[in-house]
């Protein structure tokens, strides 16, 4: 399997390629909603995937890894992006305890990994926190920046200069040229945002240093199976990954003769919990680190004192942001994860119990005594067991059934029988023989819990190791209120945004022209339109436009 897929990523990267060596080689650019932050505010993104040798738009990779790295290299925030058609989105919010600082994005793929790390997009950041105002007298100050320079063929505007507060705001772009991508965002200037023009990130020929394989489907998961008390790898041991939820995933895998193995969670949405287990307990799996590591820890800049006015802007816009935080908690909650095959891995169940519908029992053994109509309870040694009846042969099973809770197996028959069954809300079975992967099942019994989080289920730490799983960020619209009605715009409920607007793709019709509308806030100040992405070439390019909120 790990060499069928190794074989079949690089003849993908090859046929893909331009290059001289013939490897195909891929680039990201990632416009960010702005370039100065507080702690604890929402950053929003959008990426484009580019072959590098042409700067155009390439369906390659389709998972993207976006991390903020601090002055000494480490991650303070690590997120993962599904690119569908070259392009992803998303948002993440900035840590509230986040010491005021430049930080930087650093945006790569799996593919790019085997490359220098120098062909990483990166740009700086600002963060403010101004619950410690010590820190911020020696935060370091890097002026705004736009990547790339005007074009003369992008055109921004508004409908007026002067808006009312909880107004229609009409922007209005033109381009004469074609773009790849173009991001819009409408933000409040403060006192420090002085934009500057920087030369685009230069993308350099990078020899193949590594082996890594694209993620052309899903999140690859490579890692080891090593005995538990010595630590040497161990070769043809099976294991499994499971990431528990509603609609949990499982994956089973074998170890080569290094220990090796080599995984892909498809439709891994959201941030979990990883569970890796052996059913020998004399083994256990040591998965990779999922993102880049960071070779050289970036040097600390030079320390600045920032103005005074610079302080009090931005203790203005905390206050806003607290607001924001307390009155659209809501709003900015993560989106539940896209809709997506229901049927588990091992294919459509031929009995499915919704245990509500039945008397509720108060034990596991009961529950498919009485209620589960192709599991038959056997005991042996003292304990319980489950057999699956094989519809195929008219027999019971001999061996145990694949037995799994939220997507966990379990091998401890004597903690599942324990197991409150009044936490299950669902019971499916296959009642054949089920092969997946290195697995062969004797019948799978899929126990699914109310929330899809186990509900307490002791896991043995001897036989099972867990680890913060990072999966895929679920699409996240920006939340814009509108005040079409007199009573909306009579509303007590306050409207402090600095951000007014973001549009991570904006959709141009034939004569190159589009319209996009948002409404003011309750905040007055100037403002800034900011409408920036990538020309027909594969080159940053942008357009602003200011208005004024009385």
């Amino acid at each position: 399997m790990k060499r069928c897929l190794f074989i079949l990523g690089f003849l993908v990267a090859t046929c893909c390629a331009h290059a001289q060596d013939g490897v195909y080689r891929e680039r990201l650019y990632v416009n960010m909603d702005q370039d100065h932050y507080l702690a604890g505010e929402w950053c929003w993104f959008s990426v484009y995937s580019l072959d590098a040798a042409t700067d155009q738009p390439r369906v390659f990779s389709r998972i993207a890894y976006l991390e903020l790295l601090d002055a000494h290299g480490t991650p303070v925030v690590q997120t993962k992006l599904a690119l569908d058609s070259a392009r992803a989105q998303g948002a993440v919010q900035l840590p509230a305890d986040l010491p005021s600082g430049t930080y930087t994005w650093r945006a790569y793929t799996r593919w790019m990994r085997n490359f220098s790390s120098e062909g990483f997009f990166t740009q700086q950041v600002n963060v403010y926190n101004t619950l410690h105002p010590e820190a911020m007298n020696g935060a370091h100050l890097i002026p705004g920046a736009l990547q790339g320079a005007p074009d003369a063929a992008l055109h921004c505007s508004t409908d007026k200069p002067l808006y009312d507060r909880r107004s229609q705001l009409e922007i209005r772009l033109k381009t004469g040229v074609p773009v790849t991508g173009l991001s819009l965002s409408v933000f409040r200037v403060d006192t420090v945002m002085e934009k500057v023009k920087l030369s685009p990130q230069a993308y350099k020929h990078y020899p193949l240093i590594d082996t890594l394989l694209p993620e052309l489907r899903g999140n690859i998961i490579t890692g080891r199976i090593v005995n538990r008390a010595t630590g040497t790898p161990v070769e043809g041991v099976i294991g499994t990954l499971s990431v528990p939820g509603r609609k949990p995933v499982f994956q089973a895998v074998s170890s080569d003769a290094n220990g090796r193995f080599i995984s892909e969670l498809e439709e891994a949405y959201g941030n979990s919990t990883l569970i890796m287990e052996c059913r020998e307990k004399q083994y256990r799996i040591i998965p990779d680190y999922q993102f880049a590591p960071v070779l050289t820890p970036a040097q600390e800049a030079a320390r600045d004192s920032l103005p005074e006015n610079v302080l009090e802007a931005y203790a203005t816009r905390h206050v806003s942001a607290q607001v924001e935080h307390a009155y659209r908690e809501r709003d900015l909650a993560a989106p539940p994860a896209p809709l997506r095959d229901s049927v588990p891995f091992f294919g459509r169940p031929d009995e499915e119990i919704l245990l509500d519908d039945y008397t509720r029992f108060t034990t596991m053994e009961d529950v498919f005594r009485e209620v589960i109509k192709q599991v038959f309870v056997r005991r042996a040694g003292g304990v319980l067991h489950l057999h699956c009846w094989n519809l195929g042969t008219e027999m019971m099973e001999h061996d145990d059934a694949l037995v799994l809770l939220d997507g966990v197996p379990v091998y401890n028959n004597k903690e599942l029988f324990e197991f409150d069954p009044l936490k299950i809300r669902k019971i499916s079975v296959r009642a054949r023989p089920v092969y997946y992967g290195p697995i062969r099942a004797a019948g799978v019994v899929f126990m699914q819990t109310y929330s899809g989080d186990l509900k307490g289920y002791p896991l043995d730490s001897t036989q099972v190791s867990a680890q913060d799983f990072v999966g895929l960020q679920n699409p996240h619209p920006f939340p814009a209120p509108a005040y079409v009605s007199q009573t909306e715009r009579n509303s007590r409920f306050p409207d402090y945004r600095s951000l007014l607007y973001w549009q991570p793709s904006v959709r141009f019709d034939a004569a190159g022209a589009a319209t996009v509308q948002c409404y003011t806030g309750d905040l007055p100040g100037h403002y800034l339109v900011v409408a920036a992405g990538l020309d027909a070439g594969g080159k940053p390019c942008y357009t602003t436009h200011a208005f004024d909120v009385k």
